[in-house]
């Protein structure tokens, strides 16, 4: 089947996209973790690890740590996919709770709150 030139031309036509730009900090995810790791004194592999015995527990202050990384991952545009490959392998539900946790603290600024404001705007 052949197509017209007009046909043509609407398939080829640029794609706009829709919602909000995307948020232009980048923040190399080493760099996050190193500081988020600092703030609760463990080192940054620590901090992803996925063994049961070296997980953060989710009450303790590294999970929080590591929640607010996610969170400013997700406010820096990368998919919910995305941040959990990039945290070691979480899976997106995990990621969704802790962008919530985040900006519910935020909200009520609290101590992760504030870190989490201050990583975004200062990840070193």
């Amino acid at each position: 089947m052949m197509q017209t030139q007009q046909q043509w031309h609407a398939c080829t036509a640029p794609v706009v996209p829709m919602g909000p730009a995307p948020v232009t900090h980048e923040h190399p995810v080493d760099a996050l973790l190193a500081r988020a790791a600092r703030w609760v004194g463990l080192a940054p592999a620590d901090l992803v690890a996925r063994t049961k015995r070296g997980r953060p527990h989710p009450r303790s202050r590294a999970a929080f740590a590591l929640h607010a990384v996610a969170w400013v991952l997700r406010e820096n545009g990368h998919s919910l996919e995305a941040v959990g490959h990039l945290l070691g392998g979480r899976d997106h539900s995990s990621v969704s709770y802790a962008v919530k946790k985040v900006s519910k603290a935020i909200a009520e600024g609290t101590e992760l709150g504030r870190f989490a404001l201050s990583l975004r705007e200062d990840p070193r």
